[in-house]
Parts: structure tokens; C-alpha cells; sequence
């Protein structure tokens, strides 16, 4: 089996420019990991991770993102630092981070451990077809 075969074809993205604010909102409606960020003509530029948001509120090590101090932060203060609103360029993955649709199942499941990512634009030139999730994988493999 490939990629194409499992991919999830009907899925939100997140445009560039978007406030973490707007991006939490569409993970906590759709309940995804990861989501691919998107430009204006639809090229993939990067990857956000419902966890690297999660970091941002309980820090692993001090200076995570542009002086941020480690530890607690207040809710209201989450999507801000010094008082500019941050956006998802700010902390999304490189758009590296992709597969094709003809890879395999193994080979992309492979990519995923490797990476460290539950969520793997599909891509082809560039062009945004489709998204490997952990849980397509996992049903792939494990269905009878």
C-alpha cells in the first residue's frame, strides 16, 4: 500500500499569517495533531504541532521563542509576546517535513518516527494533495 491509498483528502490547513489564537481554534474544533500551513497559492511552507503550541504555555527549557521565560505562562498572555500577537510562522516546523503519495506505508511510517511527527503533508511539486495521519497508519496496518 502507499500513501495515497490511506490519505486523508478532506482535512483543514492553516494559512500563513494566521494567529496562534485562530490556530488553536482549529485544532480544538477538529481535533488534529498537526495540520500543514499553507501560502497563498497553496504551497506547503511548513507544519504547526498541536504539541509545539503546548510548549509555548509549559516551556521545556528557557528561551523557547524569542525570549519567552521558561516555565508557567498566563492564558492571556500565551499568544503574545511583547505585546505583538504571535503567528504561526513563529513557531511551525519547516516544510521539509512532507511525503510523496506514492511513497509506502512503511517507508512513511518510518518518516514519521524519524521526524517525530504524527502528521505528514502529502505533496507533490509542492502542491498540497493530501494528509498522513499516526492514525491512518495505525488503522493501514492493524485492519483486518
Amino acid at each position: 500500500m502507499k500513501v495515497k491509498d490511506v490519505m486523508l483528502v478532506d482535512f483543514p490547513h492553516v494559512r500563513r499569517g494566521m494567529t496562534l489564537k485562530q490556530v488553536v481554534g482549529l485544532f480544538t474544533r477538529k481535533g488534529m495533531a498537526g495540520l500543514p500551513v499553507v501560502d497563498e497559492k497553496g504551497k506547503v511552507v511548513g507544519v504547526i504541532m498541536r504539541e509545539d503550541i503546548l510548549h509555548l504555555y509549559v516551556p521545556k527549557e528557557a528561551g523557547l521563542l524569542k525570549g519567552m521565560p521558561p516555565g508557567k505562562r498566563e492564558p492571556q498572555s500565551l499568544f503574545q509576546v511583547e505585546g505583538e500577537f504571535l503567528q504561526v510562522e513563529d513557531i511551525m516546523r519547516t516544510a521539509d517535513r512532507t511525503i510523496t503519495p506514492n511513497t509506502g506505508l512503511v517507508q512513511a511510517a518510518v518518516k514519521m518516527q524519524k521526524e517525530g511527527m504524527e502528521v505528514l503533508p502529502v505533496v507533490q511539486q509542492k502542491k498540497l494533495l493530501g494528509l498522513l495521519t499516526s492514525n491512518q497508519l495505525y488503522k493501514a496496518f492493524f485492519r483486518k
